[in-house]
């Protein structure tokens, strides 16, 4: 009796222990569940959002296709505006060249009418100093024009004679400006900056040096000489000492104008030989 007790509380017993693994079972399967199904929610939330997304993301695309049209079409006038630049630098810069070949021309002809009056110097100067050769006599054109080659190689001996020696040099220079000092007193009377303003258009191989000295009268050298010439570009009555230099006469010479000779002394200026002047009265010379 007692047998059958024991056997009918060790078959409870296993029933009571295989319900209680089976209710263990099912908590854990349902866990499992739930977790799956959030997972499986939060992919659907996913996918709805990303839905909601597709028109923006397309919106984006298309604007993106259609800033890259609009930066190539920029790219485009950018490559047109630079060739028109091109174009233009290109014209711009013939037109200069143009114009700096003209005043090149215009230049050549200034320096062959000063070569022509630095030739009627030579031949004075070649009469006085035997180391100087005499010039070739001018002959009209019809009956033996000289050789443009002989031309060339005569006017380069002449400079180098001149640029050689500082005295040839001031006595070129003295001849120069006494035919040519309309035109300095022209510039005088004009808009001018310097001194070397003034002496502008003095050939660049007479090497000139120049000082507006009172504010009145121009003082002219060349390089290596110690003596200068003086020219009143101003009324100089305002200066005793500057009236001494000059000489005006009652009948001046139309077509002389004779600088003053000076040379420094201490800072100030001693007279070699006197001036003869036209009367020069507020930047005016009459004549």
């Amino acid at each position: 009796m007692s047998i059958g007790i024991v056997v009918e509380s060790a078959t409870l017993a296993v029933v009571v222990g295989l319900g209680i693994c089976a209710i263990y079972a099912i908590f854990e399967m349902r866990k499992a569940w739930r977790d799956q199904r959030e997972q499986f929610v939060r992919a659907i939330s996913t996918i709805d959002d990303f839905h909601k997304l597709h028109p923006e993301l397309m919106s984006l695309i298309k604007r993106i296709e259609s800033d890259e049209h609009a930066l190539q079409s920029i790219a485009i006038q950018i490559e047109g505006a630079v060739a028109a630049l091109k174009d233009t630098a290109i014209s711009s810069i013939k037109f200069a060249g143009d114009r700096q070949i003209a005043t090149i021309e215009t230049f050549r002809d200034h320096l062959d009418s000063q070569e022509q009056e630095l030739e009627k110097i030579l031949q004075l100067l070649s009469k006085n100093s035997g180391g100087i050769p005499h010039a070739q006599p001018t002959t009209t054109p019809q009956a033996n024009p000289e050789p443009k080659a002989d031309k060339g190689e005569y006017l380069r001996l002449r400079k180098e004679i001149v640029t050689g020696d500082p005295n040839v040099r001031f006595a070129v220079l003295k001849d120069w400006i006494t035919l040519n000092w309309l035109a300095i007193l022209r510039r005088a009377a004009g808009a001018w900056n310097t001194a070397a303003d003034l002496i502008a258009n003095v050939p660049s191989y007479l090497e000139p040096e120049a000082e507006v000295h009172d504010g009145c009268v121009l003082i002219v050298g060349t390089r290596g000489h110690a003596e200068r010439l003086a020219v009143p570009i101003h009324k100089t009555d305002a200066s005793p000492e500057l009236h001494l230099w000059f000489e005006t006469a009652d009948k001046p010479d139309r077509g002389r104008h004779v600088p003053a000779v000076l040379i420094r002394s201490n800072d100030h200026f001693q007279l070699v030989s006197k001036g003869s002047a036209h009367e020069v009265v507020s930047g005016r010379t009459h004549i």
